[in-house]
């Protein structure tokens, strides 16, 4: 029981409208004492005044149907019009859904049956004066549901209309790009508490839309942000409304050269692989296995491998293709791949590895540089082998010490290592020793940076 009270209590919370509100909190009161009756007639009078609030609401920002409908209002109110306002009561439902839309035609024969029951209520001369209308616990606390999860609750603005401000909105070259931000920016609008038809509306338009169009970067980031904010904020309903709809849009509307758009789709939005169908995944694997890396990756290529890489059911696909790569285009891509994982962990460790024996080989200076300017994404992914045969080369070949970028390589190297403080590593101490044989007069920054660090210890 105590449950139930909570529950009515949510309720009342839920109300946008004060006046709404303290009906509805009459009708609480009522249904706690066993008052049904008052109960359904409160709950009535709270959707008469949400109704009139929404279209005060409405009309301030120029709906003129909202400002005609409020002027019939007042002067009925006026001339104490007792019929005209009665049938303007009775002809709720229908205006709200078929002039404003806030409300479904499946929504509207509730809130039409709350209003008859309301009447059964408040006159007994409408029933029968032998067997007056007996209100249920039951069919009170519908009623008062229906209203608010159908009314009470919900901003003025639904359907059409509303889905128009909100792409207006997303359209803003103020909207945020972080998802988190957007969250913030939906909950005091229209996607507060919207019908499921309004999150399918915005779910799928914005979907469409990054999977088939050519959006300016900007504009695809809005649009990212934006449909995570609704999945975040809304998760049930766009899980089931993504799983109905999302293959069967990639199958029928995605052209081919369209597809590197769904494999971003699947990466940056919440949760999209796990709604996919397996004909989707099948096709979004033969998509990976066709592209050609053996003569080089392109920007669309990299873009599409990285993306891929993070999503599960592709991660051996684009294994596949790394090895396929030679051991510099993996290396252009490692700062984009998930290391960690093990599928990719043995294929970057063996690139590195082949990398650091062709710098190892070089036979002119300007091959060292091409080399070295290769070394910046990589300093992380090192191993204390990969260093220790780095700082061999730099002294063993000329073409890598003689170069004038080469110590600045060793230098990242170093900072690298010892940006956590720790003590140096033997190969340094062997490596500052070689300097001093080898470099009597030379790379004295080098020398210093190794010294500085070793007299803090």
């Amino acid at each position: 029981m105590y449950q139930t009270f909570i529950d009515l209590d949510e309720l009342i919370i839920l109300c946008i409208d004060k006046s709404a509100k303290k009906f509805l909190q009459e009708a609480v009161a009522c249904y706690r004492a066993g008052a049904y009756r008052s109960c359904i007639v409160s709950t009535w009078n709270a959707v008469v005044f949400d109704f009139i609030h929404k279209l005060r609401q409405l009309d301030q920002v120029g709906n003129g149907e909202a400002y005609q409908l409020l002027q019939q209002f007042e002067n009925m109110s006026k001339n104490s019009d007792v019929k005209g306002l009665w049938k303007f009561e009775s002809d709720i439902p229908n205006i709200a859904e078929s002039k404003f839309a806030l409300i479904s035609p499946i929504e509207k024969a509730d809130i039409t049956r709350l209003c008859e029951d309301r009447s059964r209520c408040a006159h007994p001369s409408m029933a029968s004066l032998e067997e007056p209308f007996e209100a249920t616990a039951e069919l009170a606390r519908y009623h008062m549901r229906s209203a608010v999860t159908y009314l009470l609750q919900r901003p003025p603005v639904q359907g059409r209309l509303a889905l128009n401000i909100i792409w207006e909105d997303i359209k803003s070259v103020y909207f945020p790009t972080n998802p988190n931000q957007a969250v913030q920016y939906f909950q005091k609008g229209l996607l507060a508490r919207p019908r499921v038809s309004l999150i399918k509306d915005i779910v799928i338009g914005l979907t469409r839309s990054l999977l088939t169009e050519d959006l300016p970067e900007d504009e695809k980031e809005r649009q990212f942000s934006a449909l995570n904010a609704v999945a975040r904020m809304h998760r049930e309903n766009v899980g089931n409304i993504l799983t109905e709809n999302l293959s069967s849009i990639i199958l029928d509307e995605v052209t081919d050269e369209n597809w590197p758009k769904v494999i971003t789709y699947l990466r940056r939005v919440d949760n999209a692989v796990e709604n996919l169908s397996d004909p989707c995944r099948l096709k979004a694997i033969r998509f990976i296995e066709k592209m050609n890396v053996a003569s080089g990756i392109n920007c669309q290529d990299k873009e599409i491998l990285a993306n891929a890489a993070y999503i599960d059911f592709l991660m051996d696909s684009v294994q596949v293709k790394l090895k396929e790569a030679s051991p510099d285009e993996v290396l252009n891509l490692m700062e984009r791949l998930p290391y960690e994982s093990n599928k990719f962990k043995v294929i970057l460790n063996d690139s590195i590895e082949a990398f650091i024996k062709k710098f190892e080989r070089v036979t002119s200076f300007q091959e060292s540089l091409n080399c070295v300017d290769k070394f910046y994404p990589i300093y992380s992914f090192l191993s204390p082998t990969h260093k220790e045969s780095i700082l061999n080369a730099f002294c063993n070949n000329h073409q890598i010490y003689g170069s004038y970028k080469s110590p600045w390589v060793i230098t990242n190297i170093f900072h690298e290592d010892t940006k956590n403080g720790s003590l140096l590593e033997s190969y340094w101490l062997s490596f500052r020793k070689k300097l001093d044989e080898k470099f009597p007069d030379r790379f004295e920054d080098l020398k210093k940076l190794i010294d500085s660090y070793k007299d803090k210890f």
